[in-house]
């Protein structure tokens, strides 16, 4: 009998990036990130991050008090802070979780996004108990959209959120639990956490 394609993935490279619990020093740096139309542009509301003080707040919030876990993205090789990746854990009050991702358009076109998207999956797939992860982008944003069907989301719609300048459209994704194994994973390291930490 032959196996299917699916499971005849090659395994992925080694990771080039690693997830690191975003602090307060790293305030400056998403700051940044923000101020940057391109990345900004692809957020329903990037407002508080945009300035330094809303990206400090951010940057040493609480998972205990926003039932988000928020982490740093550094490329592995050099260290380098390259974007910034979060996992919302809604697993008590809906069964699932949500991501959401940012990188440095310097480092775009380069398969981060996917890499970054799979270990945020793991996040909150493994340590938790979500029947599925879902993630929103604006239809623009092409990119991000190509990374989470390569990851095995499907499009399950369409829906307005309030932005600050009004309703903003954005495109809905999901990842089911039982078709998260038949993703390819390679090298990921699960940063194991709770929503009480």
């Amino acid at each position: 009998m032959q196996r299917s394609l699916a499971c005849q993935r090659p395994e992925p490279d080694p990771p080039r990036i690693s997830l690191v619990r975003l602090a307060r020093a790293d305030a400056d740096f998403v700051h940044a990130l923000f101020r940057d139309a391109a990345v900004s542009g692809q957020f329903i509301d990037p407002t508080a991050l945009e300035t330094p003080v809303g990206a400090r707040a951010f940057c040493s919030a609480s998972p205990k008090l926003t039932g988000q876990h928020r982490f740093a993205v550094h490329a592995a090789v050099s260290g380098m802070q390259v974007g910034l990746g979060m996992v919302r854990d809604r697993t008590r009050s809906a069964g699932y979780a949500t991501i959401g991702y940012a990188l440095a358009p310097e480092v775009w076109c380069r398969g981060l996004g996917t890499e970054l998207a799979r270990r945020l999956c793991a996040v909150a797939f493994e340590p938790t108990s979500a029947v599925e992860v879902r993630a929103s982008v604006k239809p623009t944003n092409t990119a991000s959209r190509r990374v989470l069907e390569k990851l095995g989301f499907r499009f399950v719609g369409r829906r307005q959120r309030n932005g600050p300048s009004g309703p903003v459209e954005v495109q809905r994704f999901v990842l089911r639990r039982a078709e998260w194994p038949l993703v390819p994973h390679g090298a990921v390291r699960v940063v194991r956490w709770s929503a009480r930490s």
